[in-house]
């Protein structure tokens, strides 16, 4: 269930539909029910974290990824 909760979120789905489908299928038993809702939910919002961790990641990378000078040129150093 975890991993269905992100997958909702990956998607742009709202997480309503799917818990209102998931207490309607486990309504006869109600501690399965309170778990799933759980992971659900745990999952729809790990999906977030995720992805900005993701974006903080790809910023860093930009930021990183300088191309460097040919060998033993130096620009804008006060060094040509």
């Amino acid at each position: 269930m975890l991993m269905i909760g992100a997958l909702w979120k990956a998607l742009g789905l709202p997480v309503d539909g799917l818990i209102e489908a998931v207490k309607k299928r486990f309504a006869s038993k109600p501690a399965l029910l309170a778990l799933d809702i759980a992971l659900i939910q745990h999952g729809y919002l790990l999906n977030d974290a995720v992805i900005q961790k993701e974006e903080i990641k790809n910023s860093r990378e930009k930021i990183v990824s300088v191309t460097p000078a040919e060998a033993g040129v130096y620009q804008g150093l006060g060094m040509d």
